[in-house]
């Protein structure tokens, strides 16, 4: 099992719905999970520190 000890910080993606089943005991593998099936980027300024927002083209779309 996998333990992340850290901040995780969401930008707004509210109108983005989430469906699936995503490992609850592997953040990490849950991240790169959600981040090839939707328009988000995880990024990892710190290492304890996780931002996940919108993908920049995804943004300039709308």
């Amino acid at each position: 099992m996998s333990v992340y000890d850290g901040a995780v910080e969401v930008q707004p993606l509210a109108d983005l719905p989430v469906f699936g089943s995503y490992p609850a005991d592997d953040p990490e593998r849950a991240l790169v999970m959600l981040e090839s099936v939707m328009p988000i980027e995880v990024r990892r300024p710190l290492p304890w520190w996780i931002s996940i927002e919108p993908k920049k083209h995804a943004v300039a779309e709308r």
